[in-house]
């Protein structure tokens, strides 16, 4: 993924979510998902500007790339995209996003 940099937290959220899926619905599951929040990934590094701005959430650096039921929240304001976050959307994305 060289078109790409993760961050250590949204790396560690990656296997949250897999290790979660794969408790609840099985290895399956979990490693389809997480083979389709890399395909997401990569479609938001080759056309980075198609995430949406949340201003009310966070700094206009970073986008949110929607990949329901998560966001793929990342910086495109640097070669190469930086994903910093990967987010349930049920969460309270303000307050989450304030404590970084």
């Amino acid at each position: 993924m060289k078109d790409v940099i993760i961050s250590p937290q949204a790396e560690r959220e990656l296997i949250e979510i897999a290790e979660y899926l794969t408790l609840e619905a099985g290895e399956r599951v979990a490693d389809r998902v997480l083979s389709e929040l890399y395909d997401s990934i990569m479609k938001a590094a080759r056309s980075p500007r198609l995430g949406r701005l949340h201003p009310e959430w966070i700094d206009e650096r970073h986008r949110f790339w929607s990949h329901p039921p998560y966001y793929i929240v990342y910086r495109e304001d640097i070669r190469p995209i930086r994903i910093v976050r990967i987010l349930h959307m049920a969460r309270d994305i303000p307050a989450v996003l304030k404590t970084d």
